[in-house]
């Protein structure tokens, strides 16, 4: 028994001793990382005042800075924008002071994000390009990525979603350069959402399959759950309600391992609309009420709002009217406290502006006082004459310079413009040579031989006796005539497809389709969407041969064995989307090709005012070829 209490006093000295090597400082940012992970923003305030109080203390500036920084976050979690800006600006002070380039640059970044979640866009850019500065003198790739979401973020609340969706695009590239996993991944999602938007939804469910099978590859759940979600959402909206249960169901999953409140509510929402489409109507109805008390209990007045909006909806179309009533009013109240809690926060920024405001106006006016003395003590009147004439002549040799340039720039625009069109012409020349080389081989190899053989043929008749053997040559020179024929058909259609002149662009296509797969091994899919429009004849030949051009690449250089078009009609718009399971490539040189083949692609995408974007890589299988272009 003694041996036993000696023991246990031995563990209970060594927990102790461990626990006190521990600083409390360490275990409050240890604690605070945990916070952030799991959004717990009351936590997260809670844990970093109790560590600034204890960085004061103890005269640690590195773990003040910390605190504030964390403190700033916890603001922007519980939508308390201008308190995120002021914990925020007095991180970067602290920073700037102490010369931490790196908490500079995540402070711009912080105040950037916060003044966009407020709408105040043109100081969220200005911050984020001053992060973006400081990520850049740091060579931060994880940092600079950041940015570039956040001026994604930008654009996609502008509804600029092509704009969004290209700075998206960066950023992924940054976060796979930096192998940051969370962020490759919140990239995706954020591709993916600008995708849906702009009704890219083939190239959205790629996407997000391909971030699920990376978690799914590298045991990663935090983020999954985001993508599971967007997925379902988008199957429910295609009406596959199977496959979005199944998503959804997945999604659940991945929310209730890392206990996320919000997201679980947010979900159940979906799961809602879902059973409503089933018409499960009992199982609608626990899913919006779970959603309500989950919201309720966590204050999350975005989500309680919408889950009393479904409610009623439900009500009201199973004749509940009663329960539709409350759920109602219920509504009203939550929507009204929600526009009070902005108006607070309106109130709040014009204090703050007010406070900023009246800081600057006493500076200004010491700042005028030093200035009025020393212009009395040194003969005001002479150096503001002097001041003024500097400032003309400063003003005048500006702009001499400024023309100067403006002139140099618009010639060497000439010249490049004279350069660009010389070289489209050279093109077209050699393009046209080409073709004429062409038509003349055919014409002499295949077609010259045919009519000698012919000719043989007739004089041979002529010079027999024999009935029979008149008859035989009789019929090889049928037999020649008609392959003259077949051979005569084909150059003129490779000249001009009169298919293509008389039916339009998509029997064109769909004939030369099966002719390529009839004489080759590759297998190609044209598919079509929207396309009654009646285009323009100079435009369906100049997309015939671009199209014509790019599958010939294909077939020679690829190795592929399946190749799919897809001709999508928009307003205004037409997008072509070809792609192959051939071998990737450098796509940088083919753009820096001088090739007669890429320089026609070149030529006839500005003739249409196509926009191309080539999406390949090298050692990867695998190219997509995607060309949007306006229709008058």
């Amino acid at each position: 028994m003694l041996n036993r209490n000696l023991l246990s006093l031995f563990l209970l000295l060594l927990v102790y001793t461990a626990q006190a090597q521990t600083e409390p400082g360490d275990l409050l940012i240890d604690a605070l990382k945990r916070n952030l992970a799991k959004h717990e923003a009351l936590k997260m305030e809670q844990n970093a005042q109790k560590l600034l109080q204890y960085s004061k203390e103890e005269e640690n500036t590195a773990m003040q800075l910390e605190a504030i920084k964390y403190m700033g976050i916890a603001q922007h979690l519980q939508a308390r924008y201008d308190s995120a800006i002021y914990w925020n600006n007095k991180g970067l002070e602290l920073a700037t002071q102490i010369n931490d380039s790196t908490n500079m640059a995540k402070c711009y970044l912080n105040i950037a994000t916060s003044y966009n979640s407020k709408g105040d866009f043109e100081n969220a850019v200005k911050n984020a390009l001053k992060a973006e500065k400081g990520f850049e003198a740091i060579d931060d790739k994880n940092g600079q990525g950041r940015v570039q979401n956040l001026l994604g973020v930008f654009y996609y609340k502008r509804k600029d979603y092509e704009t969004a969706y290209k700075y998206f695009k960066t950023y992924n590239q940054l976060a796979v350069a930096s192998r940051d996993s969370g962020e490759i991944i919140s990239s995706m999602n954020n591709m993916a959402a600008a995708l849906h938007v702009l009704e890219r939804y083939q190239e959205q469910r790629q996407l997000l399959r391909k971030s699920i099978e990376i978690q799914e590859a590298q045991g990663q759940y935090i983020r999954i759950g985001s993508a599971y979600e967007n997925l379902g959402t988008l199957y429910l909206e295609a009406d596959s309600l199977k496959q979005a249960s199944v998503l959804y169901q997945k999604a659940l999953k991945s929310y209730n391992t890392n206990n996320n409140s919000r997201n679980i509510a947010r979900l159940l929402l979906q799961t809602g609309r879902l059973k409503k489409r089933q018409n499960n109507y009992p199982g609608a109805r626990k899913d919006f009420e779970t959603s309500l008390k989950l919201s309720e209990e966590n204050s999350l007045m975005d989500i309680k709002k919408e889950a009393l909006n479904q409610l009623t909806i439900l009500y009201e179309e199973r004749g509940d009217f009663k329960n539709a009533y409350l759920t109602l009013n219920d509504y009203i109240v939550a929507k009204d406290s929600i526009l009070n809690e902005e108006n607070q926060n309106s109130i709040n920024q014009l204090m703050i502006e007010f406070e900023t405001e009246k800081k600057e106006r006493q500076i200004a006016e010491q700042e005028l006082e030093i200035t009025q003395k020393t212009l009395e003590s040194k003969h005001k009147s002479t150096a503001i004459i002097f001041l003024s004439g500097a400032l003309v002549i400063l003003l005048l040799v500006a702009f001499i310079v400024y023309t100067r340039i403006r002139i140099k720039q618009e010639r060497r625009l000439n010249q490049e413009r004279m350069q660009m069109q010389q070289l489209q012409m050279k093109v077209v020349l050699e393009s046209q040579e080409s073709e004429r080389k062409r038509f003349a081989r055919d014409l002499h190899d295949g077609f010259g031989q045919l009519i000698t053989a012919v000719k043989m043929m007739l004089t041979q008749m002529h010079t027999s006796t024999s009935k029979e053997e008149r008859s035989e040559i009789a019929l090889k020179s049928n037999e020649v005539l008609d392959s003259m024929h077949t051979q005569l058909r084909e150059i003129a259609h490779n000249l001009m497809p009169e298919q293509l002149m008389e039916e339009g662009l998509e029997p064109a296509l769909r004939d030369y389709a099966r002719r390529i797969s009839k004489n080759t091994d590759i297998q190609i899919e044209i598919n079509t969407f929207g396309m009654d429009k009646t285009l323009n004849q100079a435009v369906e030949i100049n997309l015939y041969r671009i199209i014509q051009e790019w599958i010939n690449n294909v077939i020679k250089h690829s190795g592929a064995k399946n190749l799919s078009l897809q001709l999508t009609g928009f307003d205004n718009e037409i997008n072509l989307l070809i792609e192959d399971n051939g071998k990737g490539f450098d796509k940088e040189k083919l753009l820096k090709s001088s090739g007669w083949g890429w320089k026609n692609i070149q030529s006839r995408l500005e003739a249409i005012n196509g926009k191309l974007e080539i999406d390949s890589r090298e050692g990867y299988d695998g190219t997509s070829f995607i060309l949007d272009f306006p229709v008058a």
